[in-house]
């Protein structure tokens, strides 16, 4: 089971902005990849490419355990090209409403197997900057998390 530990460097001195205030201001923060899911991709593969596509941009994403599921902005997805496959109701903190469901592939930056593929609830989120995906319990689901305030950083295993 890979783990990856997500730091947060301040400069440190008395006084000044520390790691730990940094993590406690935006959260745990992770870079990763979104791509189409493999699915789509086998048209492509008849035409002699392979695998899935990632986006070359990384894209920060808050780790949230308040969330069932993961989400992206929905301008991200349309920019990706990303397919809505569904319309569902999702209660957030503005009551529920009618979100879009994108088909999508969510990866930590450089760790393959800490991923999410599926389902994706589109969001309006312009108060989430600089996170353009929430990564919730489904991608956290067989996983450790462990948020160290005291030292500024994060750890997932998976």
């Amino acid at each position: 089971m890979p783990i990856v530990k997500f730091d947060f460097k301040g400069n440190g001195a008395d006084g000044e902005i520390h790691g730990r205030d940094i993590l406690e201001h935006w959260g745990p923060t992770a870079y990763v990849s979104i791509g189409k899911p493999i699915d789509v991709y086998h048209q492509f593969q008849q035409q002699g490419n392979t695998g899935v596509r990632m986006s070359r941009e990384p894209f920060y994403a808050l780790m949230d355990t308040g969330a069932t599921c993961s989400s992206i902005r929905i301008d991200v997805a349309q920019n990706l090209g990303l397919k809505v496959v569904d319309k569902q109701p999702l209660r957030g903190v503005t009551g529920v409403e009618q979100h879009p469901i994108y088909l999508g592939f969510i990866m930590i930056k450089n760790v393959p197997a800490m991923n999410v593929y599926g389902r994706l609830f589109g969001i309006h989120a312009d108060n989430l900057a600089p996170h353009r995906v929430i990564l919730g319990r489904d991608f956290m689901r067989g996983g450790l998390f462990i948020y160290d305030s005291f030292s500024g950083h994060f750890s997932f295993a998976k």
